[in-house]
């Protein structure tokens, strides 16, 4: 299934890509962001059998006009907040962010950084709250889904049936599992 976009970010240069995001970028993402410069999706995307609850809502963008999704803006709003070495790409459903490795542990390998096990303020950023989605951002972008497998086709259903589904985001049974190091 392919995702669209609602709006990307505006034309991008990569003397200024790399004054913002730094000039360790792996290739394919270098690549994503000079061609469209991140972006809003049309539906909110996620990666079909993840358990780490990771969904995708907007790619961070440089300089665009929307400053909720602008990628300086994050930077700042969220320095020292999660390990050094990561990069943040995205935006999830729960404001979660999706953050890239450029030095963390395995160079372009994609995270997911649940904001609501962050560490406490004046401490250094947890790793409990991480895990490791994808091991390349080009491998993150081809899993990405707007659909759904037929076990969660079914769970729905099932949900549905019994009068036990609720509004709010996807909640697995025995609820989300991190895999980060401590």
């Amino acid at each position: 299934m392919t995702i669209e976009f609602t709006r990307t970010g505006p034309p991008l240069a990569e003397v200024r890509l790399a004054e913002v995001a730094g000039s360790a970028l792996p290739t394919d993402y270098r690549r994503f962001m000079l061609a469209q410069n991140g972006g809003v999706l049309g539906e909110i995307a996620h990666l079909p059998d993840d358990d780490s609850g990771a969904s995708v809502r907007a790619f961070l963008s440089i300089d665009a006009d929307d400053d909720s999704y602008d990628l300086a803006d994050t930077l700042r709003t969220y320095d020292g907040r999660y390990p050094q070495g990561l990069l943040p790409i995205a935006f999830d459903a729960s404001s979660n962010l999706i953050l890239l490795d450029i030095g963390y542990q395995q160079s372009g390998s994609v995270w997911f950084w649940d904001h609501d096990g962050e560490a406490d303020e004046n401490e250094p950023p947890r790793t409990d709250n991480i895990v490791k989605i994808a091991d390349t951002f080009t491998g993150f972008l081809r899993g990405l889904t707007t659909g759904f497998t037929p076990e969660e086709e079914a769970l729905i259903a099932e949900m549905v049936a019994g009068g036990t589904a609720r509004k709010g985001p996807y909640v697995p049974p025995g609820g989300f599992t991190f895999g980060g190091t401590t």
